[in-house]
């Protein structure tokens, strides 16, 4: 049997690139920051959401862009309302998700990369080759709402 051993945060210590790099940040919401020496922490908002949308999960911020199933749109709003989880706080989950929902706009929409689906039996002539791109929305998540609290990206 292998034997699990824990390992001390203070063990892990970045190169000197890495050190100026976290102390700047990316200016991305979640880019990590040195704190302490060792420790690191989320840069910004900690807070996000997790929504379900066809078929899919997704943890999403304010400011979030991603590419999801394609999605019917008024005016390029979306609106989710079918929010699983919502954490505000480090660590903390909110208890009632009674009207959460999650608006974002939409930012583009396309066509994924081809897949190439091949089909074949040996000693038989048997091939066959068949195409498929997955259509996607491209949305920016603007605002989540949940308890009468509002975040904005």
């Amino acid at each position: 049997m292998a034997e699990l051993r824990l390992i001390p945060v203070s063990a892990f210590r970045a190169t000197p690139i890495q050190q100026q790099k976290n102390a700047l940040g990316s200016g991305h919401p979640g880019s990590l920051v040195e704190i302490s020496g060792s420790a690191t922490a989320y840069e910004g908002s900690i807070m996000y959401a997790v929504i379900r949308t066809g078929g899919k999960q997704y943890r999403v911020a304010p400011g979030d862009v991603l590419k999801i199933e394609k999605v019917a749109h008024e005016n390029g709003a979306v609106e989710f309302g079918e929010v699983l989880a919502v954490s505000g706080d480090a660590g903390s989950f909110e208890q009632s998700l009674e009207g959460a929902k999650v608006t974002g706009t939409v930012v583009g929409e396309g066509r994924g990369e081809k897949i190439l689906v091949f089909k074949f039996k040996r000693k038989k002539q048997y091939k066959r080759m068949q195409g498929h791109r997955q259509s996607f929305t491209e949305v920016k998540i603007n605002e989540v709402l949940v308890g009468g609290k509002s975040f904005k990206a």
